[in-house]
This record gives structure tokens, sequence and C-alpha cells, in this order.
């Protein structure tokens, strides 16, 4: 259940930032997916997307404990930031 609300989470980053971005309300933090975005920001949306599944898919499938934990702390990060996408948004 929790990948699944990583992958929401990131579908809803991912277009949030493309469309901040595309608008010129915000500049993408990360240098790598600034680069990717700058290149194709619908291509490079699309490819986080499938990138995100393939290895969300691929966890979902392993069966180390510490697995848990660590997708406790990326679902906080990815909440964090979705805060920080309201924050832009409301403004």
């Amino acid at each position: 259940m929790i990948y699944i609300f990583i992958f929401i989470l990131t579908l809803s980053d991912v277009s949030l930032t493309a469309y901040g971005v595309l608008n010129g309300q915000i500049s993408e933090g990360n240098p790598l997916m600034a680069k990717i975005l700058d290149y194709n920001l619908i291509g490079g949306a699309m490819v986080v997307l499938l990138v995100t599944g393939l290895l969300i898919w691929f966890l979902s499938k392993q069966k180390f404990k510490w697995l848990k934990y660590a997708c406790l702390g990326l679902l906080t990060i990815k909440i964090g930031v979705m805060f920080m996408h309201m924050n832009w948004l409301i403004k």
C-alpha cells in the first residue's frame, strides 16, 4: 500500500513541477531534473513516472526488512515536497 502512496505523490509532484516550470512560477531545484525538464518537459516528466513506477514495482517484490523503513522515509520526504508545492501554488 505504501508503494501506491509513493507513486501517487510522485505523480502529483511531477505534474505540479511541470505546471510550475511551464508557467514560470518555479524552477526545478534538483540539477539533474532541471536538465531533464529543460531538455523536454513532458518527455522528462513521463520518464520520471515510468522509472519510478518500475522501481516501485521492483521494490515491492523484495523482502528486505529495512525496505519498509526506507519507504516510510521516502514517503515523509514526498509529503514535505507536496507542502512546498502547496506553498507556491497558494501565492
